[in-house]
């Protein structure tokens, strides 16, 4: 397969895996809330940098997927977050200039077996 078909591969099963996980009852909400939460940590009384970790059984979908949309939601990026239906939770945070850094931790491990 060529480089550009498997890219495009690729591609369409990210935003099923995007659209999937974003589609479950209550996942938008659980991380608006999550936007507000980080919000008030920002707001004082300590300067010290902010973890906040999402997670689920494997780390690769759910884990990853609501990851990368509250990232987008917290710096403040209204075009990538609204790929995540997200866009007016990231409005809240788009003149701030958060460096939000992602990390994948369970990316490169072994797929867990159940």
């Amino acid at each position: 397969m060529s480089t550009y078909l498997e890219d495009l591969a690729a591609a369409k099963r990210a935003r099923l895996v995007r659209d999937t996980v974003m589609n479950t009852p209550g996942v938008r909400q659980v991380l608006a809330a999550t936007a507000l939460q980080v919000q008030g940590y920002l707001a004082g009384p300590t300067a010290a940098p902010l973890t906040v970790v999402t997670q689920c059984a494997g780390g690769r979908h759910r884990a990853a997927t609501t990851a990368m949309a509250l990232r987008a939601v917290v710096a403040g990026d209204v075009e990538q977050a609204a790929a995540y239906g997200l866009a007016d939770a990231a409005e809240e945070f788009a003149d701030r200039d958060l460096v939000v850094d992602l990390v994948h931790r369970d990316l490169d491990k072994d797929v867990v077996d159940r």
